[in-house]
């Protein structure tokens, strides 16, 4: 009968560590070939060990306590707090050329439109919190940015020349629906426009889950020539891909297309149940997402695309953190009506979320914050989440989306049963196994 064994372990490296001592938390995870893996998550340690040794770890073997040994010795990982104020996004419209079927905010239903004195108030009031020496500047919202693309430019040129002053470098991002002309895609080459770009991939599926306003006109050929453009402007861009349930038979196929269209960065982001996703019924299964998702990201590797990128960017940044997304009271989003959250997709007064994310008002030229609504968002750590306590994934995901939470419990302090699960599946457990690249033995 084999002994226990620790074949590899792994250190991760973190910049924000020091020499306080705390317990070795632990948790142990299977890994593929029967092995297992004993992560210590605020030591930065991984072990590779065989099924002995997870037997084993109550009963005081000398194998195993030569390991909780080394792992006590090591340096403690601390939380990296977050930053307020080094970005913003401003959301200069509600309205949209384009009525998808799963838009969470409804774009183009009530469309508004911010005005130049609300966009230069909130310019000025969130540069002064900026304590770094980069500053982003990101349209975005609950319609199409770029259907106000005049006042787009004026907040940008704005925004570029109080960062010059200050000697601050601004680095500017869009989201958008991808109808664009070629005149402003040449701007977004010009300024060097970093675009998150909605699209579904597919003929079929863009057409019928993204059509323009009036139906008429298929809005595929307007948004793959978009990319054929950005591809010779060399424009910095991603792919976001919003998955329904009838898209999942034929996922691998359609990140096929993205690459035939050149496309080198994509995420998968499943549908949110919404604004009009709540009335379309098109929400995906989670068992059969996770399986396919692996496939794609199979494909993805063999051909050199970026498959959700922001994953491993997170996961290996070298920082470990409390909260979830700067959601939880870091975030500056400024919505046309003038109400500051920090939450993106809760934009309207009209949204119970808006009680709990919406923390400021910019009226007139003065921006008013109502504080303990901040404290209240930047005291939600996992730490203070009770079904969190015993999972491995806690500071790896901590906690995850607080909208999903508050959607699904009407509290931001439980987490989402049905993400929890499939975040665990598509990004933690591999993460810690990709740590190894030796066989494990049994």
């Amino acid at each position: 009968m084999t002994g226990p064994a620790v074949h590899k372990i792994v250190q991760i490296t973190y910049d924000n560590t020091s020499d306080r001592k705390i317990p070795p938390e632990h948790f142990v995870i299977p890994a593929k070939d029967k092995g297992h893996i004993v992560y210590f998550p605020r030591k930065g340690i991984c072990a590779l060990v065989n099924k002995e040794f997870v037997k084993r770890i109550n009963a005081r073997d000398p194998v195993v306590r030569e390991l909780f040994k080394l792992v006590a010795r090591q340096p403690t990982v601390e939380m990296t707090e977050m930053n307020f104020g080094d970005g913003m996004i401003l959301c200069l419209t509600t309205d949209c050329n384009l009525r998808c079927i799963y838009c969470y905010a409804r774009g183009g239903d009530k469309p508004k439109y911010t005005t130049w004195p609300a966009a230069k108030a909130a310019i000025n009031w969130a540069l002064a919190q900026c304590k770094t020496k980069e500053f982003r500047l990101m349209f975005h919202g609950g319609g199409e940015p770029t259907l106000a693309f005049d006042m787009m430019q004026r907040c940008y040129e704005y925004a570029l020349e109080k960062c010059r002053k200050r000697h601050i470098k601004l680095t500017a991002y869009t989201a958008t629906n991808g109808t664009l002309s070629e005149k402003q895609i040449m701007w977004f080459a010009k300024v060097d426009m970093g675009v998150s770009l909605s699209f579904d991939g597919m003929p079929d599926f863009q057409n019928a889950h993204r059509p323009f306003r009036n139906s008429i006109v298929p809005s595929y050929p307007v948004v793959s020539r978009t990319i054929q453009l950005f591809n010779k402007y060399r424009i910095r861009y991603i792919v976001n891909v919003v998955v329904t349930k009838d898209m999942m038979p034929r996922l691998p196929d359609l990140i096929r297309n993205l690459h035939s269209l050149g496309v080198k960065n994509c995420a998968f982001s499943p549908a949110s149940e919404w604004g009009r996703c709540s009335k379309s019924h098109v929400i995906q299964n989670n068992n059969r997402f996770v399986k396919l998702y692996a496939k794609c990201l199979a494909f993805a590797k063999r051909h050199g695309m970026n498959f959700d990128p922001a994953i491993p960017e997170l996961l290996f940044s070298g920082r470990m953190y409390d909260k979830a997304c700067p959601a939880a009271g870091f975030s500056i989003a400024v919505m046309p009506d003038g109400d500051i959250t920090s939450c993106l997709p809760v934009g309207e007064t009209a949204d119970p979320a808006s009680k709990i994310f919406f923390y400021g008002k910019i009226k007139g030229n003065k921006v008013e914050i109502d504080k303990k609504k901040l404290a209240y968002l930047r005291s939600r750590t996992v730490d203070r989440i009770p079904e969190c306590k015993n999972c491995f994934a806690k500071y790896l995901c901590c906690g995850d989306c607080l909208l999903s939470a508050f959607r699904e419990n009407g509290s931001i302090f439980k987490p989402s049963a049905t993400k929890c699960l499939r975040e665990k599946e598509l990004y933690y457990k591999p993460f810690l196994q990709k740590l190894f690249t030796l066989p494990v033995t049994k």
